[in-house]
């Protein structure tokens, strides 16, 4: 497993920082990183880049036997909402403003990304860290060039929440519990529909056990509507870049009809549900 953050993250930064305080670490060598350790009891390495993540991609191809990737991060909003959130990459709009590839998704890790929600969910409470918002987020971002299951995990959403100390021992803690105690059981999913704080599906995970890979908000979704070729591939690759596989295509009531046609018909194509919610 690989863990990577950026020097310029504050946020990343810190959650690495106790991470290392926590665990044993021995240096290590990752071309293209500036930093790197072994992690030897988590199975895992840990990396250090210059570059913010959101254009970090390769890590799997330098390092062997990396199944999976969890980025640490910050997470901005103009809202300054702070937040603990979770959540898979890809660039499901025509124009790629944060990283990756117009209308490409990367592939999503649903049963990583519930085991990280869940964990806040729990770290938090016994750290009695409270104003936080606990969530998923839809998918929004790059990288998307890479080979790999990528999850991000992330402190918002601003610098007095990326530099505080209770929150990146909570995510600390989020991430080394993965690790050591192993993925919890759920039922992979993808998500269409709602706001970019995808609270419906943050409450689906906690009641039905349903883990969510990609998730396709609303405001992307509007912006395809007049091009059924790319919403269509949108929708496929939500439906397949994940490992594993969703069994649920969960889509929101107030979707367009036309669209939840659309997702209908390819989710029938791959044998997934179709649950409306």
């Amino acid at each position: 497993m690989g863990l990577v953050y950026s020097i310029k993250d504050l946020a990343g930064s810190g959650i690495a920082e106790v991470i290392r305080e926590q665990v044993d670490v021995e240096r290590a060598e990752v071309p293209g990183a500036r930093r790197a350790w072994a992690l030897p009891s988590l199975n895992a390495v840990m990396a250090e880049y210059e570059e913010d993540i959101i254009y970090v991609s390769g890590f799997e191809r330098v390092v062997n036997g990396v199944e999976y990737i969890v980025y640490l991060s910050r997470h901005s909003s103009v809202a300054g909402v702070p937040s603990l959130t979770t959540h898979h990459t890809g660039v499901p709009r025509r124009e790629a403003i944060a990283g990756g590839r117009p209308l490409t998704l990367s592939i999503a890790n649903p049963p990583v990304a519930y085991t990280l929600l869940m964990n806040l969910f729990r770290e938090a409470e016994r750290a009695g860290l409270e104003g936080f918002e606990i969530t998923y987020e839809v998918t929004h971002h790059g990288p998307t060039d890479v080979s790999v299951p990528l999850t991000f995990i992330e402190i918002g959403s601003r610098e007095e929440q990326w530099v505080r100390r209770d929150a990146q021992e909570v995510v600390a803690s989020a991430v080394i519990d993965l690790l050591r105690e192993g993925l919890r059981p759920c039922t992979p999913s993808s998500g269409f529909g709602g706001p970019h704080y995808a609270g419906p599906f943050t409450q689906r995970s906690i009641k039905y056990g349903e883990c969510f890979g990609h998730i396709i908000p609303r405001y992307a979704i509007k912006e395809l509507l007049g091009d059924a070729e790319a919403l269509a591939s949108v929708v496929r690759q939500a439906l397949t870049r994940s490992s594993p596989p969703p069994k649920k295509a969960v889509v929101l009531k107030k979707v367009q009809s036309r669209v939840k046609r659309v997702i209908a018909e390819v989710a029938e194509s791959l044998g997934v549900d179709l649950v409306i919610a």
